[in-house]
């Protein structure tokens, strides 16, 4: 069996010890793209901008998710804030959990799935209304999962 022979330099542009002289781009005609099916930025643009208010116009003003944003909370001041049941939210972890047991500094947090955690009382905040939603459903979901809710 014959093992191929390389490319010639003579043949092989990229590999030619011969100085080459750089490649200008040549610029396209004012107002044309690079072709017919290439429209021009300028075009890009003023598309984007015909779109984008289209899904405005289709969303209206009010229309969207309900917000996630969370309002500016202070920390608990003590340990004795914390309340057993309540829904608190892991700043480390990012996510919420209800208060199973305190312990002096430190908080054991539960989870739906029966995840358990321990973090210091610091590191918690009152959860908002969306967070609490999100354990509720979360809670929800495990039962139908596992065929408790029947």
């Amino acid at each position: 069996m014959e093992r191929p022979t390389p490319p010639s330099t003579a043949t092989c542009p990229e590999t030619s010890t011969a100085p080459q002289q750089p490649r200008q781009p040549q610029p396209a005609p004012e107002g044309q793209g690079l072709g017919e099916d290439c429209p021009s930025l300028a075009e890009l643009a003023r598309r984007a901008d015909v779109l984008a208010e289209a899904v405005r116009r289709h969303l209206g003003e009010g229309a969207g998710p309900p917000s996630r944003a969370v309002p500016p909370t202070v920390v608990f001041e003590s340990p004795g804030e914390v309340r057993v049941g309540m829904v608190v939210f892991d700043r480390d972890v990012e996510m919420p959990g209800t208060v199973r047991y305190l312990d002096g500094l430190m908080v054991e947090l539960v989870r739906p799935t029966g995840m358990v955690w321990r973090v210091n009382y610091r590191r918690l905040r009152a959860a908002t209304a969306w967070e609490r939603r999100q354990l509720r459903a979360l809670a929800r979901l495990h039962r139908q999962a596992h065929g408790w809710d029947r």
